[in-house]
């Protein structure tokens, strides 16, 4: 079902609404259009397995309204629906936890990255997320442990 996108609705001279202006307006609202009209780029496939993400809690489906870094423990293609990426979390879980230690990474490896503190992997949290969720602006870095999404996938 489509949902009006926000805003006011187009009017047509009569006072009646414009259907072909907001079918315009709803189609532009179903593809991620800005107000000016310009399509924010989708990140370019497929995402390989061990990349970071900032994403937001609620795409996530965990309480919260911040970003956290995700790792994607699974490549992501064209013709999967889904991927899964694991959290990591700059808070010290609790004990009982179970949890990789993840250093921060190395500084100007990659001009986007902001691991920069250590911080701890949730092999457990996994989540799918969608292509729909994720934004080429969010990508923070590729991994550079090579062995660590093994060690995540070990640990499910």
């Amino acid at each position: 079902m489509l949902r009006r996108p926000p805003g006011p609705r187009v009017k047509a001279p009569a006072g009646r609404p414009c259907r072909l202006a907001n079918s315009v307006s709803r189609m532009l609202a179903i593809v991620g259009a800005t107000s000016s009209g310009s399509i924010p780029r989708r990140p370019v496939l497929p995402i390989e397995a061990g990349t970071w993400w900032w994403l937001f809690d609620g795409y996530m489906r965990i309480p919260g309204d911040k970003t956290h870094p995700w790792i994607f423990i699974v490549d992501y293609e064209p013709r999967r629906a889904l991927a899964h990426a694991c959290l990591r979390t700059s808070t010290h879980p609790a004990a009982s936890e179970l949890r990789i230690e993840h250093a921060p990474h190395a500084e100007g490896h990659e001009a986007t990255c902001r691991l920069n503190r250590t911080g701890w992997i949730l092999p457990r949290l996994v989540r799918p997320i969608s292509l729909g969720n994720i934004h080429v602006r969010e990508r923070n870095c590729l991994e550079p442990d090579s062995g660590l999404v093994s060690r995540i996938r070990g640990m499910r």
